[in-house]
């Protein structure tokens, strides 16, 4: 291949390599196409983005509260509480070394320390 027959692959001016062309649109997807609609995939789809929007809001309160039970624990000098919920059960409240608070179901150990 020469340069003179117009089959070079590379652009004359900067040595780089010619972009391949553009594949056309798939048929269906352009304009002047009518998208079919399955009335269960909408209704589950709707279903999963209001729940994802559910999660995201759950996280978002998470957080929140994270930082003022971190706060709380600081200001109290704790570093592990032992919190009993309304049905009677044990949580440790913990804080780590990256000072995050993690809360996890407690386990029953003689050298617990209940603050």
């Amino acid at each position: 291949m020469s340069k003179k027959d117009g089959k070079s692959k590379t652009k004359p001016a900067t040595g780089k390599p010619e972009k391949p062309a553009r594949k056309p649109k798939q048929m269906g997807m352009g304009e002047g196409f009518d998208r079919k609609t399955i009335a269960e995939i909408d209704e589950a789809a709707a279903t999963l983005r209001a729940t994802r929007t559910k999660r995201l809001d759950l996280q978002e309160r998470e957080a929140t509260e994270q930082a003022t039970v971190l706060a709380l624990m600081q200001r109290h000098g704790l570093k592990k509480y032992i919190y009993v919920d309304a049905d009677g059960e044990q949580f440790d409240v913990e804080l780590d070394d990256k000072i995050k608070v993690k809360v996890h179901k407690h386990k029953d150990d003689a050298g617990s320390d209940e603050a």
